[in-house]
């Protein structure tokens, strides 16, 4: 999440939403194309160096979880599954429409009752009317002291 805030004002796109799933992620940013473009790829890169540094710092402290899934992204080459898939909205509604279906993905899933129950989305922001950067930062904080107190949510 701090890749997403930092690469959003690096590339002066506007960060409109995000639902972080169990197995992928959902973003909704604005900007021009090519802004939109180097936003997807250098966060992807920053994140991608950010869980691996983090799997390598737990893995130093015998975490065997950690060890594993250092050797299966060692074995994969990578981090992300697939390649992110961008779609242009052009219009206000569809940009309503997307963070609507996103927002119900883990509704539709079953992993909380309704939008607000999933910690993991800018939900929150909208709800209470605040901003999207600031929810992506406070959810980065939340990351880091889950990072910091060996992986579990509480």
């Amino acid at each position: 999440m701090r890749a997403w805030v930092h690469c959003a004002r690096r590339f002066h796109v506007d960060l409109l939403g995000f639902v972080v799933m169990p197995e992928h992620i959902h973003l909704v940013v604005r900007g021009a194309a090519a802004a939109a473009e180097k936003f997807l790829q250098s966060s992807l890169q920053r994140s991608s160096r950010n869980l691996r540094e983090m799997l390598e710092a737990r893995v130093r402290h015998g975490d065997g979880e950690a060890a594993e899934t250092l050797t299966a992204v060692k074995a994969a080459g990578r981090i992300w599954k697939e390649r992110a898939r961008s779609v242009a909205l052009d219009v206000d509604e569809a940009v309503v429409a997307k963070l609507a279906y996103m927002h119900n993905n883990p509704v539709k899933r079953g992993l909380a009752a309704e939008p607000g129950q999933w910690r993991w989305s800018s939900w929150q922001a909208y709800d209470t009317g605040s901003s999207v950067i600031a929810a992506a930062e406070a959810l980065a904080g939340v990351a880091a002291g889950i990072e910091a107190g060996g992986g579990r949510y509480t």
